[in-house]
């Protein structure tokens, strides 16, 4: 097998709305333990944070800071703002048409902080589209064409790759292991761009009120079809029905399903077994696997809490991946 190499990273989603400084996105991350941070996008907004003079000098500092601490930036992640529009699946062509500008400005400000990846989400299909099988079949059609035209621009601008992160419901698709293999070969088939990608948050397995079962709710399984394409893949300690974006802390490492031994294991077998998944006919495995957390603390927790528990759940974590990360 390949020498895959496995690390932590962090996801600045935990200092939203708490510090604004990009310095402190950096030098908290680092000293709590991780090398890799992930840049929340609502900390940073195309549209919403400021305009564009401070968003680039924003973006830069990011990076000044990130080569300082050592903190390598692996992407520039949507947040809840993106997340709340139908964007790129809405059944008008001008609302789509202003997320794709929302993604052009992302990219810009990525390779302003020394990026090369964008993702998460920027698309959800409506219930009226949902319930009308022509609409939904022309609305897949037409979100597919918007990914594959962002990723040529992408690939001009010098980007490596966009990705989309996997959910658990209908309206955010893909959405079931099947579906997300087919995503994969439709927006890579034949293309010319750069690489269209999944994101597979092991807490987003959990379809089970829209009919998943079996496989479809297993973490691993997720991360033994896809986590050999998946540089960036998102963790959390949760219980296997939820998405609780809980952090690995005594307390919650009790209440949570999720174990870090089955996500090493998992990772493993998918790039052993790689050439067997669908999408390696289309896709080259990846070289690394950074486990970013994606902690999500409630309103009502204190700066000192967060802090104390992001510190703690890379502890946790240096348990199984060692600094400097394992060798699969």
């Amino acid at each position: 097998m390949r020498a895959v190499r496995v690390d932590i990273g962090l996801n600045t989603c935990c200092y939203t709305r708490r510090w604004e400084a990009p310095k402190h996105w950096i030098s908290l991350s680092k000293e709590a333990g991780y090398d890799y941070v992930q840049i929340d996008s609502d900390a940073l907004d195309p549209f919403f944070s400021g305009d564009k003079k401070y968003q680039r000098r924003t973006a830069e500092e990011l990076k000044s800071e990130a080569d300082q601490y050592k903190v390598t930036i692996t992407g520039y992640y949507t947040g809840m703002a993106s997340y709340r529009f139908h964007g790129l699946s809405h059944s008008d062509a001008a609302v789509r048409e202003r997320m794709k500008q929302w993604v052009i400005e992302a990219m810009d400000l990525t390779l302003a902080m020394g990026a090369k990846k964008v993702g998460g989400r920027v698309d959800a299909y409506s219930v009226e589209t949902l319930s009308d099988k022509q609409a939904y079949e022309k609305q897949v059609k037409d979100t597919i064409a918007s990914y594959r035209e962002l990723s040529r621009l992408a690939l001009k601008k010098g980007l490596e790759a966009l990705e989309v992160e996997q959910m658990y419901v209908p309206s955010l698709a893909p959405y079931t292991l099947e579906q997300t293999k087919w995503y994969l070969e439709q927006m890579n088939k034949d293309n010319q761009g750069c690489r269209l990608g999944v994101t597979v948050d092991i807490g987003h397995c959990a379809s089970q009120n829209y009919g998943g079962s079996g496989k479809e709710l297993l973490y691993e399984e997720w991360l033994r079809c896809f986590g050999a394409v998946c540089e960036e893949i998102h963790i959390q300690q949760t219980r296997r029905t939820s998405s609780a974006h809980w952090p690995f802390t005594e307390k919650y490492n009790a209440m949570g399903d999720i174990e870090v031994e089955h996500i090493i294991e998992a990772l493993r077998w998918s790039h052993e077994h790689c050439t067997e998944l669908r999408w390696s006919r289309y896709l080259k495995p990846v070289e690394k696997n950074i486990l970013i957390l994606e902690y999500l603390p409630s309103t009502t927790e204190t700066e000192d809490e967060i802090i104390q528990n992001i510190g703690e759940s890379a502890r946790y974590l240096r348990r199984y991946i060692p600094k400097g990360g394992i060798l699969l």
